[in-house]
């Protein structure tokens, strides 16, 4: 249970301000992500779908990140309208890895 089955992919997409992972529209599975900023409180949101206005499917707490931090997650938050990430200005970079099915 969990995946989309034989015809997934593992990517990875580092992101130094908010927007979009994967194909636009699709399903993506998080499977985790990477946070830095300059010490200060770091916020970030994944949204399903491809904007701000988008349904929030995670958010994370503010996390205090004086130098690279990864977040891996104990089960997969499928965004099945796409997956748009969103991340305050104290936050310099997020990395998400993530899962999506090949076309």
């Amino acid at each position: 249970m969990g995946g989309f089955g034989i015809a997934e992919v593992s990517y990875f997409k580092r992101l130094s301000s908010s927007g979009n992972v994967g194909d636009a529209g699709k399903a993506v599975d998080l499977v985790g992500y990477s946070i830095k900023s300059g010490g200060t409180a770091a916020v970030v949101s994944f949204l399903n779908g491809q904007g701000l206005t988008a349904p929030l499917a995670w958010a994370d707490q503010a996390r205090a990140v004086s130098s690279e931090q990864t977040i891996g997650l104990a089960y997969r938050v499928r965004c099945d309208q796409g997956c748009y990430v969103s991340f305050d200005a104290n936050t310099t970079a997020v990395t998400v890895f993530y899962q999506q099915m090949l076309t």
